[in-house]
């Protein structure tokens, strides 16, 4: 089965599930679902959507010195705070670029890309919020087919499989 395919499958199973959500951001900040799960952020600025990231927030764990896992449910609005690889731009410090997504980083050191994360020559790639689409699929530590992590290698493998490549922000799999 090719990416398309599947994914669209995927799509009809969430939504027919109600842990579906779609986000059109517009010049404004992003109103996440105070969820976790798998996201993916799609560029429609071009004729043909292109997938930019495939990411994840929530896991399982098993805290030090304990012998229950228990899952951290981290929400998709946390991803708001991340640098790198990629940043929402939403901060009163984001002149240019507030209201955009940004990818490729400038700098491979986490430390030293936090210093410069505002200016205008940061990252590769700058995404007007306009041009975005993002997916998000609730998944949660009572989902009783996946965990984030699952469903998001499950997504970038497919994906690699058949294009050859990982999304443009996604580093590795």
């Amino acid at each position: 089965m090719n990416f398309n395919t599947y994914y669209q499958d995927l799509l009809l199973n969430f939504n027919q599930l109600g842990i579906f959500h779609e986000i059109k951001p517009k010049e404004s900040n992003i109103e996440w679902p105070n969820k976790s799960g798998v996201y993916v952020i799609w560029d429609d600025s071009l004729i043909e959507s292109r997938l930019l990231y495939v990411g994840l927030t929530g896991k399982f764990v098993r805290p030090r010195d304990q012998s229950i896992t228990i899952f951290k449910d981290a929400t998709f609005k946390s991803r708001t705070k991340r640098w790198t690889p990629y940043r929402f731009c939403e901060s009163k410090k984001d002149t240019d670029f507030k209201f955009y997504f940004r990818f490729g980083p400038k700098y491979s050191k986490v430390a030293i890309q936090s210093k410069v994360k505002f200016d205008s020559d940061s990252y590769r790639e700058s995404i007007p919020y306009r041009s975005l689409r993002i997916h998000c699929f609730e998944v949660d530590g009572k989902n009783s087919e996946y965990s984030p992590i699952l469903l998001e290698s499950e997504i970038l493998t497919r994906y690699l499989k058949t294009f050859g490549d990982l999304p443009i922000a996604n580093n590795s799999l």
